[in-house]
């Protein structure tokens, strides 16, 4: 009786340590699978951190072509970082690399919630800065020659140097006189002070045009105009020698060198 019962006891504890070293092998076979998709996954983690790195760049240099507000590397951080938890270290492998690929995770799920408000700033700026450059002049107001430059230039009927405060574009009379950016007409009509059919054309943010010595009008005052539209014909009334229009950029009252705002090609 004693000898079945140490038998069996025997045979008890020989199971008992091959279900724990199979029941072993198969945690340690999880154990190796959890840790081979853990670096699938940081690898993944870390792909996808250099894009959004490369994504913050391409934010940067669009904040630095059109000259919008920068934002500090402290505030892209979110607090994010520090040194490693102590209960870290009482992890297993597997346990860590878990731990850091959550934390990574959730950092890069805060800074993509970050850098989409970030988008959406820019968007609403270059929404705002399109408008802008709608309504900045931009193009030549007519095909032809330019003939007397922006500033001190001889006056052709005197000879004495004077303020010119425009540009002459020379080509033949009823040649097409366009407006140069979206506004509205301010003036149409003949002008006593020598510019002869003028109109003028207020394009908002402080951009105001003006076109002189046109053969005809085409506008009216206050008509809308988009930037291409045909306001007049070139001739040569009031104060010319010959066919030309005479154009003229302000901002804020100030006039400006036309040829800065004309960036086309004839």
């Amino acid at each position: 009786m004693v000898l079945l019962f140490v038998t069996l006891f025997s045979m008890s504890a020989l199971f008992g340590d091959r279900v724990n070293e199979d029941e072993l092998a198969r945690l340690r076979a999880e154990n190796l699978s959890l840790q081979e998709k853990y670096d699938k996954l940081r690898a993944t983690v870390t792909d996808v951190g250099n894009k959004f790195d490369e994504l913050v760049q391409k934010e940067l240099a669009i904040r630095s072509l059109f000259n919008l507000p920068e934002v500090s590397g402290e505030e892209r951080q979110l607090g994010t970082g520090g040194p490693m938890s102590a209960s870290m270290f009482s992890m297993s492998a597997v346990g860590r690399t878990a731990a850091v690929t959550e934390a990574e995770l959730d950092r890069l799920v805060k800074l993509s919630q970050f850098e989409t408000e970030r988008y959406q700033e820019i968007e609403g700026a270059l929404v705002g800065l399109k408008d802008k450059l709608a309504h900045t002049p931009s193009i030549w107001p007519t095909r032809g020659w330019a003939m007397r430059g922006f500033g001190m230039q001889n006056d052709p009927f005197t000879g004495y140097p004077e303020m010119h405060r425009g540009i002459d574009i020379s080509n033949a009379i009823g040649t097409p006189v366009v407006a140069t950016a979206i506004g509205r007409v301010i003036y149409a009509g003949y002008d006593p002070g020598g510019l002869g059919n003028l109109v003028a054309i207020d394009h908002g943010f402080g951009y105001v045009t003006r076109y002189g010595h046109m053969s005809k009008l085409l506008v009216k005052n206050g008509q809308a105009v988009t930037r291409g539209t045909v306001i007049g014909l070139m001739g040569s009334t009031g104060y010319s020698t010959g066919s030309h229009v005479h154009y003229e950029v302000y901002r804020n009252g100030r006039p400006l060198n036309p040829r800065d705002f004309m960036l086309n090609q004839q």
